[in-house]
């Protein structure tokens, strides 16, 4: 009996083999989609990492008016034409402002390394939902050498791993059955 109920319950903690994502650009759409208005997790006032979403990141920046700048350039390196945001924790949902991303310039959005989305010149918000929970976002240049892609992030908001409503119930009634077992066999 504890076998199925066991199995039933990792088939539904597994994540789908592919992750489904929509973008918005608009505060007020990633809210909508999210459910409850979102909160700033991280404003790299000072010039430092201040809140507790970004663990680390990789790449080609610099801190620069209370904001994450130089985000994909490099300068002439090809091989920092990249910025990578690793999160504390995995998160089902990213937004940003987004500053001085001018027109030609085109940055690829990864989620652990898996191409996501395009952002473009002119884009002042930008926000990700997936289905499947991501440690990491990149921005990686597209138009080096053409064009040189730098912009800024500032206010950024994620969104952690929701618990399943039925999972904390799941847990409970595998505990039971467990009990319940220990207790035939004494």
């Amino acid at each position: 009996m504890i076998r199925p109920l066991a199995l039933a319950a990792a088939l539904l903690a597994a994540p789908a083999s592919e992750a489904a994502t929509v973008t918005f650009g608009n505060l007020a759409s990633y809210d909508t989609a999210l459910g409850a208005p979102s909160s700033v997790s991280e404003t790299f006032d000072g010039g430092t990492l201040n809140g507790t979403a970004i663990q680390q990141i990789l790449g080609s920046r610099s801190f620069n008016n209370n904001r994450l700048q130089g985000i994909a350039g490099g300068g002439t390196n090809p091989a920092r034409q990249f910025t990578t945001l690793v999160f504390s924790t995995r998160v089902t949902a990213f937004a940003a402002s987004f500053a001085n991303l001018s027109a030609g310039e085109i940055a690829n959005v990864l989620l652990d390394g898996i191409h996501a989305a395009t952002i473009t010149g002119g884009t002042t918000f930008f926000g990700i939902q997936s289905t499947i929970a991501f440690s990491s976002i990149t921005f990686l240049d597209t138009t080096f050498p053409t064009v040189n892609t730098q912009f800024a992030i500032d206010n950024v908001r994620v969104s952690p791993i929701p618990v399943a409503a039925g999972a904390p119930m799941l847990l409970g009634g595998l505990g039971l059955l467990a009990a319940l077992r220990r207790r035939r066999r004494a």
